[in-house]
């Protein structure tokens, strides 16, 4: 409600209109069904299985987001990029350490809420976690691709007003039907909510307008700073233990998102360099082209 809200007076303020081009309608409703649909499977997720295992298997959607581009963008999908990928990865899982994964022993100083389940579940819900968790990943992927595909052809904001639009109708009758509705019993409890509602609204039009800019490959990888700011967030504030596992596995994200910075910097460069030699040859051939022509027809009346 509340990105729906802001994002809708902001559109208002700036003469916009959240249904223009008409032709992109059905983009700004696919990003806004499969944002709505990869959050509401991580927390379905985050319901069921421990948080590690939960944050470990969403946080895969770079891979899938990047080949997910390459086949219906025709965006580049080399190898440096599937190096950076499973090297920011790995970084998750050395953050997270998902017990189902972590072959390494946890710390005696290790937090235990990340292993255990918030509640008993039978195996069968749990192995509807695991899925949703990927299916999580790969419809936030989608996601991605829709505003790829629209490009700058809109703005952050429009597309932040459908995704609002799509939480407020789809996973409000999903809260009716599927569970009580329950309002805030305290102004505390509604000024965190309404805090969440404004920081996932900056989080949203800071993700719409990057993936305008960039290729939805990096991008995602981009995303995966999330835990590493989340990680020192926690150490500075809420003076968690330093895990030498956490740093190893923050070092390798950022490693990750700046190589593939730089590689794409210097590949830009690279291109741009030969398209302008390029320029300057075909202007060059030009030039003697039009030198040329006018011997020609003199040597045409000299012989007449």
């Amino acid at each position: 409600m509340v990105q729906t809200a802001i994002s809708g007076t902001i559109i208002l303020y700036q003469r916009q209109s959240p249904i223009t081009p008409p032709e992109f309608i059905p983009y700004y409703i696919g990003r806004g069904m499969f944002g709505m649909g990869g959050v509401t499977c991580l927390y379905y997720g985050f319901a069921v299985l421990p948080i590690a295992d939960a944050t470990a298997l969403y946080y895969t959607l770079p891979i899938p987001t990047a080949i997910f581009a390459w086949v219906f963008l025709g965006e580049s999908y080399g190898g440096v990029e599937v190096l950076a990928a499973m090297t920011g990865l790995l970084g998750v899982f050395c953050i997270t350490r998902p017990p189902f994964l972590w072959p390494f022993p946890s710390p005696s100083h290790h937090d235990p809420t990340l292993d255990v389940l918030p509640e008993d579940h039978s195996p069968a819900e749990v192995n509807l976690g695991y899925v949703a968790c990927l299916c999580g990943a790969l419809l936030t992927s989608m996601a991605f691709i829709t505003i790829r595909r629209v490009g700058k052809r809109t703005t952050a904001w429009v597309l932040t007003f459908w995704h609002g639009v799509s939480g407020v109708g789809v996973c409000g009758v999903l809260m009716v039907v599927l569970q009580q509705l329950k309002m805030p019993d305290s102004w505390e409890h509604l000024a965190l909510l309404a805090s969440v509602g404004v920081f996932a609204l900056l989080v949203q039009v800071l993700v719409n307008k990057g993936l305008q800019l960039e290729a939805a490959g990096p991008g995602a990888l981009m995303t995966n700073l999330q835990l590493v700011w989340a990680y020192l967030l926690q150490v500075t504030f809420q003076h968690k233990p330093i895990i030498g596992w956490c740093v190893f596995g923050a070092v390798l994200i950022v490693s990750a998102t700046a190589g593939t910075f730089l590689y794409n910097s210097y590949r830009d460069k690279h291109v741009q360099s030969d398209r302008s030699a390029l320029k300057r040859t075909k202007s060059a051939e030009m030039s003697v082209l039009s030198i040329e022509a006018p011997q020609q027809g003199d040597d045409e009346y000299q012989q007449i």
